[in-house]
């Protein structure tokens, strides 16, 4: 995992262990700890009890959801967390705050809303991928016919020795890690 310091925030990039066979660029998520000023996480009273997918349900109807139908309804919060959800349910609250539902919204809208928004990051983090491998194929393609096949290795290329060794140590990690045949034949040769 990668961990970013940036101002008072610290984010960590995750690689998912169970989705192996998705493409890498779909995997993971990112783990944003914002550490606020003599406070840690240890320290933080959180008071709120988690609820069962029942009481969840039972919540957002009191609060004015329609659900037309609670055993979909459970099967989507089994498989999508609350917490994840709750922000497709933001644009139908008419209280921000109370999370009070505007008259006639419907839980299904939610839902339609969360598989749009999983379908276009499909399609963008695809179109990114596209992009980020013709930006390293080419870096890759003018470094080397300039500096040789090892230039990541030569730390003069490099502006901060620091950077440069978390790139080893990151290819490092890397090679450790893969089960790729193409990288496991180069080193056999």
């Amino acid at each position: 995992n990668n961990v970013w310091t940036l101002k008072k925030c610290i984010f960590a990039a995750t690689v998912s262990t169970t989705l192996q066979d998705v493409s890498p660029a779909n995997q993971g998520g990112t783990f944003v700890y914002n550490h606020l000023k003599n406070k840690s996480l240890n320290k933080m009273t959180y008071n709120k009890q988690p609820l069962s997918i029942e009481s969840q349900i039972s919540q957002l109807k009191e609060r004015g959801l329609i659900i037309e139908n609670e055993i979909s309804a459970a099967k989507v919060l089994s498989v999508i967390s609350y917490f994840r959800f709750a922000n497709y349910l933001r644009p139908y609250e008419a209280d921000k705050t109370k999370h009070i539902f505007k008259p006639g919204k419907l839980f299904g809208d939610a839902v339609k809303l969360y598989y749009f928004d999983k379908s276009l990051r499909g399609i963008i983090f695809s179109a990114i991928q596209s992009v980020e491998i013709a930006l390293r194929t080419s870096i890759i393609q003018n470094f080397s016919m300039k500096y040789g096949p090892f230039w990541f290795m030569d730390v003069s290329l490099f502006k901060n020795a620091q950077i440069y060794n978390e790139c080893i140590n990151s290819i490092q990690a890397e090679l450790s890690r893969t089960k790729e045949d193409f990288i496991q034949e180069h080193f056999d040769k």
